[in-house]
């Protein structure tokens, strides 16, 4: 879905954002890789859950800070956060959108520089997986069933993308990042109980 995704948008994404970010979204990876042993699983997603639903009621609730120009703590703080969920638990979407949504950028930039920014962070978690040995046949046999799926998803989104008004796009992407919150902190408290 990547190399779709990224061939698709990659003339569109904001390289500056992505290089403030990768750096951090990096060291994630490694270090999701390093502790993937002995992470709690269900702890990260409560604490990414968690922060997702706060960022969305904060937004919902007390309006949007227009963020002109982040700090770079700020960029290697959430994408950071970003690569070790996306590494440990398959969702760094949140910590990325915390950072990313506030720049207001063009929804067209938005989306290309998401795919941009998680094709790189994808292709960076090969080396910790292969090396705990994630990929097994089962892994390989789905994506390889899937593989069809992915050119007429990417294109079925970006014909979505030129349809939807800017506004609508936002909303959406503060939405389903509630419900990607809300589905991470229930999956945690299952596994607590």
């Amino acid at each position: 879905m990547d190399i779709f995704a990224v061939r698709h948008h990659y003339k569109s994404a904001d390289y500056g954002v992505i290089k403030r970010m990768l750096p951090g979204a990096l060291l994630g990876v490694l270090l999701a890789g390093l502790f993937l042993g002995i992470t709690s699983e269900a702890g990260l997603k409560l604490t990414i859950g968690l922060l997702s639903l706060a960022f969305c009621l904060q937004y919902w609730l007390g309006g949007e800070r227009k963020q002109s120009k982040p700090s770079a703590l700020s960029a290697w703080f959430w994408s950071a956060l970003s690569g070790f969920s996306s590494t440990a638990i398959h969702a760094g979407g949140g910590p990325a959108s915390i950072y990313l949504l506030p720049l207001r950028l063009e929804k067209v930039t938005l989306i290309a520089t998401m795919a941009v920014l998680f094709g790189l962070i994808n292709l960076a978690k090969v080396i910790p997986y292969l090396a705990l040995g994630e990929f097994d046949a089962t892994n390989l046999l789905t994506a390889l069933i899937l593989i069809p799926l992915a050119p007429l998803g990417v294109k079925l989104g970006v014909m979505l993308l030129h349809r939807v008004s800017q506004e609508r796009i936002y909303q959406l992407c503060y939405l389903f990042l509630f419900l990607s919150g809300s589905k991470l902190c229930f999956d945690a408290v299952i596994a607590f109980v």
